[in-house]
C-alpha cells in the first residue's frame, strides 16, 4: 500500500478513440471490459486553490429550485502545467497502474485502519467511512484536511450522517450532523481478478440539501460490474460562504468553496483506497445531476482537478452561463447579510461564527420565501480555485480534455411548474403577455420559436422556453465548445415520461435505487425497465472504455457542431441530428435577451 504522501506523476496525452458502427439491438445487459492500469493520487490535504467553482447562485426565485430538486478531471497524475491539460488516458503506457490489490470479503485494510462491511445481494457495501476531520469547532469554515487514522476495526455497515442543512426538500431522512464528511463503496461480492472501472457519484440539492444516503448503488455496481461510490460533501453556508475575515485567517485559500474542496478530497481519498475495494484508480468516471452535474462540469475546467478524474458525466448541470457560475462579489452580498444578523457588532466574526450552532447557521434566512437563500461556488479569479468562466476557459483551450457525457431533459422545468413557481400560463395570450414582460420589444422573435398551436400548448412552450434557456442550450454550449477544442464528447436528450428535472436519475440507479424521501416525484413514477437496463449499460460502458456504445445498443453519435448529433434517451433510444439547433442557435445568437430572462427569474450574477 503507498503511503499518504505519495503523488501521482502526471500524464498529459489522451487517447484516440474508434467508435463501433450502429447497431439496432436493444440491449438488456453489460460485462464491460476492464481496463487495468492505476496511478495513486495524493492523500495530502487538497492544494485550497486547486478546486474551480462554476455554479451560479439563485435567490428566492423559480431558478433555484433547478438544482435543489434533484437530488473531476483531469489526469491521472497532477504534474506541470499545460496550455491544454488532458485527462489521464485509460492504462496510458509509462504509467503506474496496476498496482496494489483487491482485497475479499467484508473485512478490510486501508491506509487509515480496518474496516468491516456488509453484503447485499451480490454486492458487498463499505458505508459511512470517514475520509476528512470533521469540518468543526476551529475547522469551521476552513478546507477540509484528511481524516485521522483509527485504531481496532470500524463499522462500516450503515450511512453516516448528512450534513447540516435548512432545506430538506430532498432530504433523505438521514440524521443530520456537522460531522459528515464520509464516503460509501458499492462493490461485487465475487473475488476480482483484474481492476474494475470506478463511477463516483455527486448529489444534487441546489449545494443546500440532499445527502450520500438517498442513493443505493447496488443496481447500477451489479449490472454495470462497477464499483460504485457516493459522499457527502458540506451544503449551505457551512461550504459555500465567504468573508473576508475568514481570508484573513487561510490565506491562498479564499474561502467560500469549500464545498468543491471536499468533493476533491473525496476523489484524492478514490485515488488513494480504492485498490483495497477491486477498484481502478486509473480509471475513474465522476458523474452527477442538477448541482452534482454542475459540480461534474467543475472538476472539467478545475485545474486543481488534474489527476482525479479519467471520464466525465454531466446530467442536468451545465456549466456555461448563469444561473451555473457566480461571481465571488455576488456571493459576498449574501454572505455578509449572514454575519450582519447573526454576528453584529462582533468585533471576532470568525469566533462568533463559529460559536454559532450549525442550525443557527444552516437555519438563516429561512424567512426569505419557500426556499430560504441560496449558496453555491463561486468564481473567484486568477489562483483561485477556478479562474474564469467556462465561456473563456474552454474555447481557449484551458480546461481538462478528454471524453465526457452532457446533456439534459426536455422538460427540465415541468418540474418547477408542478411546484406552483413562475407564472400561471394558461392561455396563448397569457404567454405572449409573459414574453412580452420578459423581452420587450425583443418578445416577436421569441415568439415565433415557442408558438403553441392552441392554448392547450401554451404553458408547454413556456417551460420549453425556460428548459432551452436554463439547461439544454447551455449544454450544448458545453459539448459544442470542447468539441470544437478538440474533446470527444456525447450529447443527450432524455425524453421518456414528462422529462422533467430529475426524471432520469431513477434510470441511472434504477427502480429503489434513489431513496423516495429524497425524491420529489413531480414526473415519472414508473421507470421503463428496458430504458434502465440500456442507459446503465451506456453509464457502465462509458465508465470502463470512454465510449458508450457497445454490447449492441444503439450507436450513440460524437457530438460535432454541425449536425449537434445526440443519443435520444427514450424507450427505444435513437441517434438523433439537430439538438434544440434552431432554439439554441437562436439563444446563442442573442445573449441580449439571454439576460434579459435571467434578470427576469432573479437569478444574481
Amino acid at each position: 500500500m503507498k503511503s499518504k504522501m505519495e503523488v501521482a506523476e502526471s500524464v498529459n496525452a489522451a487517447s484516440d478513440r474508434s467508435f463501433p458502427g450502429e447497431t439496432t439491438t436493444y440491449a438488456k445487459a453489460l460485462l464491460p471490459k476492464t481496463v487495468t492500469g492505476m496511478l495513486r493520487g495524493s492523500r495530502e490535504p487538497i492544494s485550497p486553490t486547486a478546486v474551480p467553482v462554476v455554479f451560479g447562485k439563485v435567490s428566492r426565485t423559480l431558478i433555484f429550485v433547478i438544482a435543489l430538486l434533484a437530488g473531476a478531471m483531469p489526469a491521472c497524475g497532477g504534474g506541470g502545467s499545460s496550455a491544454k491539460p488532458m485527462l489521464t488516458p485509460v492504462g496510458e503506457a509509462g504509467s503506474s497502474c496496476g498496482a496494489g490489490a483487491a482485497q475479499s470479503g467484508t473485512l478490510i485494510s486501508i491506509a487509515d485502519g480496518k474496516l468491516q462491511g456488509k453484503v447485499a445481494g451480490k454486492t458487498r457495501e463499505f458505508l459511512g467511512i470517514p475520509f476528512a476531520k470533521p469540518p468543526m469547532g476551529e475547522l469551521r469554515f476552513m478546507p477540509p484536511a484528511p481524516a485521522d487514522v483509527w485504531t481496532g476495526t470500524r463499522d462500516a455497515t450503515a450511512f453516516g450522517p448528512t450534513c447540516e442543512q435548512g432545506t430538506l426538500l430532498l432530504g433523505s431522512g438521514a440524521m443530520l450532523d456537522e460531522d459528515c464528511l464520509s464516503i460509501n463503496v458499492f462493490t461485487p461480492e465475487e473475488d476480482i481478478t483484474k481492476p474494475l472501472p470506478v463511477m463516483v457519484w455527486i448529489y444534487g440539492g441546489g449545494y443546500t440539501s440532499g445527502g450520500s444516503s438517498q442513493y443505493d448503488g447496488q443496481a447500477l455496481s451489479e449490472f454495470g460490474h462497477v464499483l460504485l461510490v457516493t459522499f457527502n460533501y458540506r451544503v449551505g453556508a457551512l461550504g459555500f460562504l465567504n468573508h473576508a475575515a475568514l481570508d484573513a485567517i487561510r490565506p491562498g485559500a479564499p474561502s467560500g468553496n469549500d464545498g468543491i474542496r471536499d468533493q476533491q478530497l473525496a476523489l484524492r481519498w478514490v485515488k488513494d483506497n480504492i485498490p483495497a475495494f477491486g477498484g481502478d484508480p486509473c480509471n475513474v468516471t465522476v458523474f452527477g445531476e442538477s448541482a452534482g452535474g454542475s459540480s461534474t462540469c467543475i472538476h472539467l475546467i478545475s485545474p486543481g482537478s488534474r489527476d482525479l478524474a479519467n471520464h466525465l458525466i454531466i446530467e442536468s448541470g451545465p456549466c456555461g452561463n448563469p444561473p451555473y457560475n457566480r461571481t465571488r462579489e455576488s456571493l459576498t452580498g449574501t454572505s455578509n447579510m449572514l454575519v450582519a444578523d447573526l454576528c453584529a457588532n462582533e468585533s471576532d466574526v470568525v469566533a462568533c461564527l463559529r460559536s454559532k450552532s450549525a442550525k443557527d447557521i444552516t437555519g438563516w434566512g429561512s424567512n426569505m420565501g419557500l426556499l430560504g437563500p441560496s449558496w453555491m461556488p463561486s468564481i473567484d479569479g486568477p489562483g483561485g480555485v477556478i479562474p474564469d468562466t467556462p465561456k473563456n476557459l474552454i474555447p481557449a483551450g484551458n480546461y481538462n480534455h478528454g471524453e465526457f457525457i452532457i446533456g439534459a431533459n426536455k422538460n427540465e422545468m415541468g418540474a418547477f411548474a408542478k411546484l406552483g413557481l413562475g407564472p400561471s400560463i394558461k392561455t396563448t395570450a397569457d404567454l405572449e403577455s409573459s414574453l412580452d414582460n420578459m423581452f420587450g420589444a425583443g418578445s416577436a422573435m421569441v415568439k415565433e420559436l415557442y408558438h403553441p398551436a392552441s392554448d392547450a400548448e401554451a404553458s408547454t412552450q413556456y417551460l420549453y422556453m425556460q428548459s432551452d434557456i436554463v439547461f439544454r442550450c447551455p449544454s450544448r454550449q458545453i459539448a459544442r465548445w470542447a468539441a470544437d477544442a478538440g474533446s470527444t464528447v456525447y450529447l443527450y436528450s432524455f425524453e421518456q415520461g414528462t422529462a422533467y428535472h430529475g426524471d432520469d436519475v431513477p434510470y441511472v440507479f434504477g427502480p429503489g435505487g434513489v431513496n423516495s424521501s429524497g425524491s420529489v416525484g413531480l414526473g415519472s413514477s414508473t421507470p421503463d425497465p428496458m430504458l434502465v437496463q440500456t442507459i446503465q449499460h451506456y453509464w457502465a460502458r462509458f465508465a470502463a472504455a470512454g465510449d458508450p456504445n457497445g454490447d449492441g445498443t444503439p450507436n450513440w453519435p460524437t457530438y460535432k457542431s454541425m449536425t449537434d448529433g445526440y443519443a435520444v434517451l427514450v424507450a427505444p433510444p435513437s441517434a438523433s441530428n439537430g439538438f434544440s439547433s434552431s432554439r439554441c442557435d437562436f439563444w446563442a445568437a442573442h445573449d441580449d435577451l439571454v439576460q434579459l430572462a435571467i434578470a427576469k427569474l432573479g437569478i444574481p450574477k
